[in-house]
């Protein structure tokens, strides 16, 4: 599951096929929308689920919260900004807070 409006494999498939993805899926550097998908190369950014206002963001954005603190800052991973990339392009950052990938394991009693 990605916590992203899409995920980045769907970035490099509409890359390789020359094809624009939606707006709300990336922003570029500078924050404004884009339809390019290589612009995450040149510094932009994945959307949280929800993407952008127009399409109701918050809703990725607890999501994404979520998902950081049970995965990253509870377990003593790194979190936020300094997840290590998925990505061949980027290197990791150094001086990490926590200690590389965390996950969150957990279940409910729907019925409780």
């Amino acid at each position: 599951m990605a916590t992203s409006a899409a995920s980045n494999g769907k970035l490099e498939i509409a890359e390789r096929a020359a094809k624009k993805i939606p707006t709300g899926w990336l922003t570029q550097k500078d924050g404004s929308d884009s339809d390019n998908p290589a612009e995450l190369k040149n510094g932009g950014m994945l959307l949280t689920l929800g993407s952008d206002m127009d399409h109701g963001s918050y809703k990725g954005y607890g999501l994404s919260a979520v998902v950081d603190i049970l995965s990253g800052v509870l377990s003593g991973a790194n979190y936020g900004p300094w997840v290590p990339p998925f990505v061949a392009f980027l290197d990791p950052l150094e001086n990490l807070p926590g200690k590389g990938i965390g996950h969150f394991v957990g279940a409910w009693r729907i019925d409780g």
